[in-house]
């Protein structure tokens, strides 16, 4: 696999708990698919459910980049990300709107966070829109936004492409993945990323949202790891 980009967004987690996610779960998985090193890995934001998992990803991996927004020094978890971090020697960058990461056969553009950042850690999600060639040397690309917690407040400030491809907001929240959002991104497929929950994700109204625009929508909590080949 030493010729594929290979990036991880997120590697998942739950508060309170003391099951190692990143080692029992996100690893295995990777390796499973081939994975042998990451590229890039992406922090959306320093919330448990999205960064534990990758503490032990960054310990048992070789990483090249770890990409976050925001930072959040003070949060025990995100400070010990960024203490593996630097132990493992993987060099950290922070974007912000309007950053592009250039990689082989794909490119990063990134919507979010803003210079100033929100007072709502979701609203700074690293929210990004990552262009694929398609394999095979044909001329078409593929276009997947993501958009980790952010909320439908700050959609409305950024500008969207056409896409295929969605990872729903906030795995679900009815205050995310907005009409104006679906309608300016035009996605074929949502993945809608959610285990067993008492927040309500994902929402009806979502479902119902994307089924308005006539979106395939494919769940983690249904279908476990959800693969979509670019054909």
């Amino acid at each position: 696999s030493s010729d594929l980009v290979e990036i991880l967004m997120d590697g998942g987690g739950s508060p309170f708990s003391e099951f190692d996610i990143g080692a029992r779960t996100v690893v295995p998985a990777l390796r499973a698919l081939g994975v042998d090193e990451l590229e890039i890995v992406i922090a959306s934001h320093p919330d448990t459910d999205h960064i534990e998992g990758l503490v032990s990803v960054l310990e048992r991996m070789p990483v090249q980049q770890l990409v976050i927004g925001i930072p959040k020094e003070g949060k025990p978890l995100f400070d010990e990300l960024i203490a593996v971090a630097k132990r493992k020697k993987v060099k950290v960058i922070e974007v912000r709107r309007g950053g592009v990461i250039h990689l082989k056969g794909a490119r990063l553009d990134f919507l979010n966070p803003p210079n100033e950042a929100y007072a709502e850690d979701n609203n700074n999600s690293v929210t990004f829109v990552i262009t694929i060639d398609a394999l095979g040397g044909q001329q078409k690309k593929y276009k997947a936004l993501f958009l980790g917690d952010l909320a439908s407040s700050v959609e409305q400030e950024l500008a969207f492409p056409d896409v295929d491809i969605i990872m729903a907001g906030h795995h679900g929240s009815p205050h995310s993945t907005s009409e104006q959002l679906l309608r300016a991104a035009q996605p074929e497929q949502a993945i809608l990323s959610y285990g067993r929950n008492t927040y309500g994700h994902p929402s009806r109204e979502v479902i119902d949202r994307l089924e308005s625009f006539n979106v395939l929508i494919q769940a983690t909590h249904e279908h476990g790891a959800i693969r979509i080949p670019l054909r």
